[in-house]
């Protein structure tokens, strides 16, 4: 859900929203010198002096933004050739994460890549530098939030999981009310929820999360997919093998109509990520 790019514009948001007001001080106390001191004269040198400041408040930041970028070109030409595998999380950790302050929107990001290789104890030790999630964006918080209620429901911390839904709740479905034009987003908030109750035995919950009126909207839905490899793991987890089989074979046969993935390699994922379910290990 989170792209690069957005990554990207926050970091230099981070440091325009310093350098900025501080290009806006010097060009009024400028002015003011200007006008109180010198009655008018050099009027145009204090003007190219405020445009200097104001051009020096955008060059810095867009270029610490262009640097950090370019530290994840490996991670990204890793990604576009194999997807989630260890080689390309540790590589993004590497790049962004083991240095002395990590910016904290890597650190998400991070904390989702690993969940999708199932590096539950990598993706906790994560989570745990966000020492404040206050300090997050919005956008960065919900997956804060989404990854937390996964990693607690995929790793049987169902208490953990019932206390995270409890004081955030408010917060992540009004993200979700935000964003209402964009189905990923309530997605992905059924199934984190979705998973904590199956990780609590309340199955029927689960299923009613999961079915929760989404529709797919053509036969490459991936939010659809992901639904449905979900059910497959509930059912699995649940030991109803009757309907884990139908939800194994709904799955497969969805994913063998797909016509078209972003990367090459997304189907051999979604193959394994159905054969995961299936064993309960998604």
């Amino acid at each position: 859900m989170t792209s690069e790019s957005y990554i990207t514009k926050l970091y230099f948001k981070k440091y325009f929203l310093i350098l900025f007001p501080i290009a806006l001080i010097i060009s009024g106390a400028g002015f003011f010198f200007c006008f109180l001191a010198m009655d008018g004269k050099h009027l145009s040198a204090f003007i190219l002096m405020c445009i200097f400041c104001i051009g020096i408040s955008l060059i810095i930041p867009a270029s610490l933004a262009h640097e950090d970028k370019k530290k994840g070109t490996e991670a990204y030409r890793l990604f576009r050739s194999e997807g989630f595998t260890c080689s390309f999380c540790d590589t993004y950790r590497k790049a962004y994460i083991n240095s002395e302050n990590p910016f904290p929107p890597h650190i998400v990001m991070c904390v989702a890549y690993y969940m999708r290789i199932s590096e539950y104890d990598t993706a906790s030790m994560l989570l745990n530098k966000i020492e404040n999630h206050s300090i997050l964006d919005s956008h960065s918080r919900f997956i804060y939030f989404l990854e937390m209620l996964t990693l607690c429901g995929k790793t049987g911390n169902w208490s953990r999981g019932e206390e995270i839904r409890r004081k955030n709740i408010g917060f992540i479905q009004n993200y979700v009310r935000k964003k209402k034009n964009n189905p990923e987003y309530r997605v992905n908030m059924s199934i984190a929820l979705a998973l904590v109750d199956c990780s609590h035995g309340r199955y029927a919950d689960a299923f009613t999360l999961l079915n929760s009126g989404y529709r797919p909207k053509d036969k490459n839905d991936e939010n659809f997919l992901n639904i449905l490899i979900n059910a497959v793991y509930i059912y699995s987890q649940a030991k109803n093998d009757e309907n884990l089989h139908n939800a194994i074979h709904n799955a497969v046969t969805f994913l063998n109509n797909f016509t078209e993935f972003d990367f090459p390699w997304r189907k051999d994922y979604y193959k394994e990520q159905i054969r995961k379910a299936s064993k309960g290990t998604l």
